[in-house]
């Protein structure tokens, strides 16, 4: 609320200025404290606060330098009179006498002369007043059993006593206002709320400075918190799937099914294309013919590009008042995405395996045991199965967790130190070994929140992907990002598009065959006794 003060400030009494000046200072501090953006009446307040407060200043300064000029100029005029000599009247001196141009003839009178400001100033240098400074006094605001308000407190101990007696009568949450301290700083307030506080703190820290140490009462720290626009970001492009890329520059990729035939194909429904003709047959071949097998058109597998995208929308004002929020969002977003897509990849992957469940009617053991083992059993299979090289590396996925199922399991084993014998390198050595190339990934079968176990992470059990190296690939047909986007429809809300990707892509199997493999996670850390010879 605006306080209207007068338009010549001369007219006031002294009084009349204090009372102006107490209403002002308590209005211009409830501003301040309040922390929203000052109106303009908190602003003419402050202003008026400025004005009275130099008004009263200036009273006090004249009335000081007004009483102590007066004395000194009443000392030195008795002191000159006291040193001047009368001269009389005498008809003696010569014309051709010099006279001091600075030489007062007074004329025959009983009178003493009259002394000029010229000669005051010669005879006396001019001396420098210092105004007196205005005297902080600090006034009680709430009225006590013992005390009024607007009553002057003569010490910090008076102050303190009043605090006690007010504490007393004072329940959970209540906050009271108890004195307020007067102070010669002009304080000019501005639009920063935060700027503002600061110069109030700083006055009232000169106050407890000078001996009014009981003028802040305990109570919290009484200022707002500082805001850190800083975010925790985590996320990494870790734990994504691995496939071979090839470019797609139509809108899809037709691809022969399955990697077209196989050895096994060859072998069953090929089988007439082998023939043995020995000696006998060729002496008495009767019947018997050379048999011959066509080669089939093979079948092909039509894949289109898939449009994978993002699009955040976002506030006007909002991008203008906080664009580190925005920032964030740009950052985080396209790692989502990424995320995912991952997703989506290895669901339809395992979706399209076939699936074989190793969780029941399997001889185990704990889940490292498990684990190498029948992954390098169907490795083996597979290369059997398609005759590939005894050393050549298929891919095997699992879920990011079973790195430390494995290790938890080999630090229930006697003797294990956990000291580089089951590191991520280690455990990974071990498929190495094995020509398996593991994948660790995110976003396939997480670990519940409530999990406590590993065991318990997928009730007792895991799936894998297992499949030749180069079976499952991603078409790539480009990306069209658009970093920001307007339009009408937006405009309308004040919003606009801060962000639109979009990514086409494609998975294609161009192998023969994949397998989902579901075994259990039992954390037993087996140590077997070796026999020994005796």
């Amino acid at each position: 609320m605006k306080i209207t003060i007068p338009t010549s400030l001369g007219e006031l009494s002294r009084e009349d200025l204090a009372s102006l000046e107490v209403q002002l200072q308590e209005a211009v501090t409830t501003a301040v404290v309040r922390g929203e953006e000052l109106t303009s009446d908190d602003r003419e307040n402050a202003a008026s606060l400025t004005a009275v407060t130099a008004e009263l200043d200036r009273r006090e300064s004249i009335e000081g330098l007004t009483e102590t000029i007066t004395s000194a100029v009443v000392d030195r005029v008795a002191a000159h009179l006291a040193a001047t000599t009368v001269v009389e009247d005498d008809d003696d001196v010569e014309d051709d006498e010099d006279v001091e141009a600075d030489e007062v003839v007074a004329e025959d009178t009983d009178e003493p002369a009259a002394v000029s400001a010229g000669e005051l100033a010669a005879h006396d240098p001019v001396v420098e007043v210092d105004a007196p400074a205005r005297q902080r006094v600090t006034r009680l605001v709430t009225s006590t059993a013992t005390r009024s308000s607007g009553e002057e407190l003569a010490s910090s101990v008076d102050l303190a006593e009043v605090y006690h007696e007010v504490a007393r009568t004072m329940q959970d949450g209540d906050t009271r206002l108890i004195a307020r301290l007067d102070t010669t700083e002009d304080v000019t307030l501005g639009d920063d709320p935060a700027e503002n506080s600061e110069m109030i703190s700083e006055l009232i820290s000169r106050g407890q400075n000078e001996g009014a140490e009981a003028l802040v009462a305990s109570g919290g720290w009484m200022t707002p918190s500082e805001i850190s626009y800083a975010f925790f970001e985590p996320e990494t492009m870790a734990g994504l799937l691995d496939t071979p890329t090839v470019g797609v520059n139509r809108g899809g990729l037709r691809h022969i099914t399955n990697g077209g035939p196989q050895i096994g194909d060859a072998i069953t429904t090929g089988a007439a294309a082998f023939w043995v003709w020995d000696e006998t047959t060729d002496i008495t071949p009767a019947s018997t013919v050379k048999t011959r097998y066509k080669i089939p058109a093979p079948t092909w597998t039509d894949v289109r590009l898939a449009a994978y995208g993002v699009a955040l929308d976002h506030g006007n004002l909002a991008a203008r008042s906080f664009p580190e929020l925005t920032a964030r969002w740009m950052r985080l977003a396209p790692v989502a995405h990424e995320h995912e897509i991952n997703r989506i990849r290895i669901a339809a992957i395992a979706t399209a395996s076939t699936a074989l469940d190793f969780s029941t009617g399997y001889a185990g053991g704990d889940a490292a045991t498990v684990l190498l083992d029948v992954a390098e059993q169907q490795a083996t299979k597979l290369r059997e199965k398609y005759r590939m090289g005894f050393n050549t590396v298929v891919d095997a996925v699992f879920p990011d967790w079973v790195l430390g199922a494995i290790r938890a399991t080999m630090s229930r084993r006697s003797g294990f130190n956990g000291i580089g014998v089951a590191s991520d390198d280690v455990i990974r050595s071990w498929f190495f070994e094995r020509n398996i190339r593991p994948q660790f990934v995110y976003d396939w079968q997480a670990l519940p929140s409530a999990s406590k176990t590993w065991e318990s992470a997928t009730a007792g059990k895991v799936d894998f992907l297992i499949y030749p190296s180069g079976t499952w690939v991603t078409g790539k047909g480009g990306s069209l990002d658009l970093g920001l986007h307007r339009d009408s429809t937006l405009n309308e809300t004040n919003d606009h598009t801060a962000l639109w990707t979009e990514q086409f892509l494609s998975l294609m199997r161009f192998g023969p065959e994949s397998r989902k493999v579901t075994v259990n996670v039992q954390l037993d850390g087996e140590t077997y006794d070796f026999v020994t010879s005796a």
